[in-house]
């Protein structure tokens, strides 16, 4: 998914159809780490909402 995201951005076509822009490595660092958080935090619930379903 990532790799789309990043052909999109920097896709000189896609940045003529959409008009969008590419983004610096920064940007993209961020944009990973937040989505790693996010993805982490949901996994520990649903660890824990089995853990609560079996009781």
């Amino acid at each position: 998914m990532v790799l789309l995201q990043v052909l999109f951005t920097h896709l000189p076509v896609m940045n003529s159809l959409f008009h969008s822009a590419a983004i610096g490595v920064g940007s993209w660092t961020k944009a990973v780490v937040v989505g790693l958080i996010i993805y982490i935090i949901v996994e520990i619930e649903k660890v824990m909402v089995a853990k609560i379903a079996v009781r």
